[in-house]
């Protein structure tokens, strides 16, 4: 699969210590209300859009990969309660971000 181009992207950073930077498609994010108004903003100059959040890389890398696969997936060695953990994670992230369509794929 091809990189996607820069301008289909949007840059969240992180509260990390130091901040990382994590590339989202911007459509992955239009189901959320919260990023789908900041998307609808017009583009001003060539700067790359970047957006500081208030969660941990980890957090939102959860996050990122359900909203790009809609499945909660663990590697085979993780265990009930590290899914249950990520699970949590990804609700409230949902949650938060207003995530219509993700929050339904969460519950099936």
């Amino acid at each position: 699969m091809a990189a996607p181009a820069e301008d289909d992207t949007i840059t969240l950073v992180t509260t990390d210590d130091p901040p990382v930077e994590l590339a989202v498609e911007r459509d992955k994010l239009l189901d959320s209300s919260v990023f789908s108004d900041m998307l609808s903003l017009p583009k001003t100059g060539d700067c790359k859009a970047r957006v500081d959040v208030a969660e941990t890389a980890a957090d939102l890398e959860a996050w990122i990969e359900f909203l790009r696969s809609g499945k909660v997936e663990m590697p085979d060695n993780a265990g009930e309660e590290s899914l249950g953990r990520k699970a949590v994670t990804i609700a409230k992230l949902v949650d938060k971000y207003g995530c219509t369509i993700s929050r339904h794929l969460l519950i099936a």
